[in-house]
């Protein structure tokens, strides 16, 4: 046997303990390799699954963040902070949606809401007169007045009237399809109304500076979303309880009352809310509404006899915003919300846009 051995190992080529050994290197490195990355799978799996938890979490808090907003304007209805006035006939800056919620913790996420009046918003969707396509005239000015306020150019006003309006005829300073087609990329004009107040990022002459605003100084130049909407009262009107200064100032100026201006923002900061017509004729915001036919009024207003009527008291449209915060994590929730008070709770609301950012 051991001659035997012997005589096989004497016979062994040279440079055949080389190869098994490079062989069993090789093998070794291909395991290697494998464990390797099964166990950066095993990692990279383990850190999306906690992600996916974290984002869960986080959009969870987000949305009872929402859900709180949808509550508040509900509970809003049912009570009034002034003595002797429904809920339902006025809203305004000491109305309990206005209180939203500060950080809150939920589980172990932090949860925040804040609800905003978008009829306290100038609507870029009111520029032109329901079922035409004339211009709103006092929405039209208050807004030239407004970019200009904020230092943009006032003609950019003819470029966001080519978008929304129905023909393809182009404005002094405007633009229509066969300018928006030569861009690149190449999109269409609207011609319609405004799917969302992004949409003006599109439109000829607007910059992101005046879109943006400044955001090391918010308070004096906010973002034209704090300002402007497209979910607004149809007919251009602007709530006197809730719209901030820089809308006041230029729809006053729009109607040539630059005075009420200051005058409004007296009532917010006092907590005196404009509560009905009635209280809205008192205080010299409207006429008296005779009783005489809404043709007639509408050709006195026109001829400068009546003021114009662009004020209101109540809203109908609210933007709830929903924040979620867990570990590194956060999502943004906008919610677009149609109350109509005259339902049951359970139609009470109509969802008009819903965007989650993460």
């Amino acid at each position: 046997m051991n001659r035997r051995l012997a005589r096989s190992t004497a016979n062994a080529r040279p440079g055949d303990e080389g190869v098994a050994l490079l062989l069993a290197l090789l093998f070794v490195v291909l395991l290697t390799v494998l464990v390797v990355e099964h166990a950066y799978e095993t990692t990279v799996e383990a850190s999306y699954v906690e992600n996916n938890l974290t984002m869960f979490q986080a959009e969870t808090a987000a949305r009872s963040a929402v859900a709180y907003g949808y509550s508040l304007l509900a509970s809003d209805l049912e009570s009034s902070t002034l003595a002797g006035v429904e809920g339902t006939d006025f809203d305004s800056l000491v109305d309990v949606w206005a209180e939203g919620l500060p950080y809150q913790q939920i589980n172990e996420a932090i949860m925040q809401c804040r609800v905003q009046d978008e009829y306290g918003k100038l609507n870029l969707n009111a520029l032109l007169k329901p079922n035409n396509n004339e211009e709103n005239e006092y929405v039209v000015e208050a807004l030239r007045i407004l970019i200009e306020r904020r230092g943009g150019d006032p003609e950019l006003v003819d470029a966001i009237l080519d978008w929304v309006d129905l023909d393809d005829n182009v404005r002094s300073s405007g633009a229509e399809a066969d300018y928006y087609t030569t861009l690149e990329p190449a999109y269409g004009c609207k011609n319609g109304p405004f799917s969302s107040l992004e949409e003006l990022l599109l439109v000829d002459g607007m910059t992101t500076e005046l879109y943006f605003g400044d955001p090391e100084n918010p308070e004096e130049f906010p973002s034209l979303t704090e300002l402007l909407t497209v979910h607004g009262d149809p007919l251009g009107r602007i709530n006197v309880n809730t719209a901030r200064y820089p809308v006041l100032e230029a729809m006053s100026e729009a109607i040539g009352e630059s005075g009420l201006c200051e005058m409004i923002l007296t009532w917010q900061e006092n907590g005196d809310p404009v509560t009905s017509r009635k209280d809205a004729e008192t205080r010299g915001l409207l006429d008296a509404k005779e009783q005489t036919s809404r043709q007639q009024r509408r050709a006195e207003a026109e001829a400068g006899a009546r003021k114009p009527e662009v004020w209101t008291w109540s809203s109908d449209v609210f933007q709830i915003e929903g924040m979620g915060l867990y570990e590194r994590a956060m999502v943004r929730i906008q919610a677009f919300v149609w109350r109509d008070s005259g339902r049951e709770a359970a139609e009470l609301f109509r969802t008009l846009d819903w965007r989650v950012t993460q």
